[in-house]
C-alpha cells in the first residue's frame, strides 16, 4: 500500500440501501495543529495514526509527508499556556540519510519508554528492498537522534516480514505505563513471512550489545492448503496483550471465508508461539462485518474492534466485541451510504474509557457532502456504556474543510479526559490536522 497516494475516494464503496440518521450532539472541536500538504513542509503532512498523550498533556505523532526531506515527519505539540496555544516543534524528517536508510512513512502510533525516547515504525526505507524500519528517537539536549533498531526484510525471501504499519506494543502498554526500555516491544508487518502474508514479531535489546534481535512468533498463511486455509492474512491495527503475555489481534484478509480473523497468540515452550483464530469474518452472511481493523482488549478479556466495510446495513462497517467466553456481537451497524449521518467505514479499532463508553472515528460520511461532490468528511463517534450512539463531530463542517477530514486514525485519550485524534486530509494547509474533542 502506497500510504503517499492515499484518498478519499480509494476507501468509498459502492452504496446501495438504506441509510440511517445518528442523533448528533455538539461537541467542542479544536483544531490544534494543520499541516502542509506538499512533499517539502518542515513539519509534515498526512498524518496516518492517533498522537501519543504523555502525562504532561504532550502530543508526539507521525505524518507520512514532508519532514524537510520527504519521507514523513515526527512532531511534537505543546500548549503554550503564557501565548494561550499549541506550539508544533518538528523532532526529526525522515529520508535524511543516504538511500533513505533512517526510513520513510511512519505511519504507526508511537511509544515511549520510561526516559523519554520514543519508538515506531517506518512501512518503508531502510534498506534490503527498503521494506521498512524499527526506530528509536532520543532527546538530546535541543536536539533529538534517531537510532535504526530494525531494517525488514534482512533475511532471505524477506521470512523476517516487510512493511511494518501498525506501530508497536509491550507488556503493561494497557494501563498507560510507559515502555521499560529492556523488555520485548511487539509488532506485525503487512508483508514478508513465510508466505509473503505478514508476520507478528518481537524486538528486544541484546544484553551487553548495541543492536536489537528480531524474532517471527507467527508467519500468516491463508493462501496456501499447507499452513491451513483458516488463517489470516494480512494483520492490521496493531496488537493487545494481556498480563500472561498472550498477543491479540487481526488480519484484514484470511480465515476461511477470506474476509478477516479475530486471532490469539501465546508462547510456549523453546520460544515457539501457537496461534489460535478466535473468530472468522463473513459466517453470517457478512453482518458480522467483513475486514477487521484492529483490536482492543479490556480488563475482562473483551476484544472490541471495527471492520471496514459489509455489516446488516450493506457496506458500511460494524463496531463489535468478541466476549471472552467467545460469543460474538455486532454493536453498531455503519450506515452503507457515503453520506450516512453516524459515518461510513471506521478504519480504527475504538477507544475504551473507565465508565464503559467507546469512541472512535469513521473516514467518510457524517452528512456534509456538498454539490461540488465533496464527501463528508468521517465523524467522531461515541457508543456508551448502555448502548446509544452518539455522533461527537462531523468533519468537513468548515469552508474548505479547516477542521480536518478523513480521520483515518483513531482515537487517544488525554490525562484531561480529552480525546485527541488526527485527519488524514483538511485543515487549514490541507495536509492534515490535530485536534482534540470534549467527549
Amino acid at each position: 500500500m502506497n500510504l503517499k497516494m492515499t484518498t478519499i475516494a480509494a476507501c468509498i464503496l459502492a452504496a446501495a440501501g438504506a441509510a440511517w440518521a445518528a442523533g448528533a450532539e455538539a461537541a467542542n472541536l479544536t483544531v490544534l495543529h494543520s499541516f502542509c500538504a506538499e512533499d517539502g513542509c518542515p513539519d509534515g503532512g498526512l498524518p496516518m495514526s492517533a498522537p501519543l498523550v504523555d502525562s504532561s498533556g504532550t502530543l508526539y505523532g507521525t505524518t507520512v509527508l514532508g519532514g524537510g526531506h520527504g519521507g514523513g515527519a515526527i512532531y511534537r505539540l505543546r500548549f503554550d499556556a503564557i501565548a494561550g496555544r499549541w506550539k508544533s516543534s518538528t523532532l526529526y524528517g525522515f529520508c535524511a540519510k543516504a538511500d533513505c536508510l533512517d526510513g520513510i512513512d511512519p505511519a504507526g502510533k508511537l511509544v515511549a519508554d520510561v526516559n523519554g525516547n520514543l519508538y515506531g515504525t517506518t512501512v518503508a526505507g531502510g534498506k534490503n528492498q527498503a521494506n521498512g524500519t524499527v526506530f528509536e528517537l532520543m532527546p538530546q539536549g535541543r536536539n533529538w537522534k534517531l537510532k535504526t533498531l530494525y531494517r525488514f526484510c534482512a533475511r532471505a525471501n524477506c521470512r523476517d516480514g516487510s512493511k511494518p504499519s501498525s506501530g508497536l506494543t509491550y507488556r503493561g502498554a494497557d494501563s498507560g505505563a510507559p515502555y521499560d526500555g529492556v523488555s520485548p516491544l511487539y509488532g506485525e508487518t503487512q508483508g514478508g513471512g513465510s508466505a509473503n502474508q505478514g508476520v507478528v514479531y518481537s524486538l528486544q535489546p541484546v544484553a551487553g550489545k548495541s543492536f536489537w534481535s528480531e524474532q517471527v512468533l507467527h508467519s500468516f498463511c491463508t493462501e496456501t492448503e499447507a499452513c491451513g486455509l483458516s488463517d489470516g492474512s494480512l494483520p492490521t491495527g496493531g496488537l493487545a496483550l494481556d498480563a500472561s503475555g498472550n498477543l491479540f489481534g487481526a488480519s484484514a484478509g484470511g480465515g476461511e471465508n477470506f474476509s478477516g480473523t479475530l486471532f490469539e497468540l501465546s508462547p510456549g515452550q523453546n520460544g515457539k508461539w501457537k496461534e489460535r483464530i478466535l473468530y472468522t469474518f463473513c459466517t453470517m452472511g457478512c453482518s458480522d462485518g467483513q475486514s477487521p481493523t484492529g483490536v482492543l482488549r479490556d480488563q475482562l478479556g473483551n476484544l472490541y474492534g471495527t471492520t471496514v466495510g459489509m455489516g446488516a446495513n450493506g457496506k458500511g462497517g460494524t463496531l463489535f466485541r468478541l466476549a471472552a467466553d467467545g460469543s460474538f456481537a455486532v454493536l453498531h451497524n455503519f450506515c452503507e451510504e457515503p453520506d450516512c449521518a453516524d459515518g461510513h467505514q471506521p478504519n480504527a479499532p475504538p477507544l475504551l474509557d473507565s465508565a464503559g463508553n467507546l469512541y472512535g472515528t469513521t473516514v467518510i460520511g457524517g452528512g456534509n457532502d456538498n454539490n461540488e461532490g465533496q464527501l463528508g468528511g468521517g465523524v467522531v463517534y461515541r457508543l456508551s456504556a448502555g448502548g446509544q450512539f452518539t455522533v461527537l463531530h462531523a468533519f468537513c463542517a468548515k469552508p474548505t474543510c479547516g477542521d480536518g477530514q478523513a480521520p483515518f486514525a483513531g482515537l487517544s485519550m488525554g490525562p484531561d479526559g480529552r480525546l485527541y485524534g488526527a485527519t488524514n486530509n483538511g485543515g487549514k494547509f490541507l495536509g492534515g490536522a490535530v485536534y482534540d474533542v470534549t467527549p
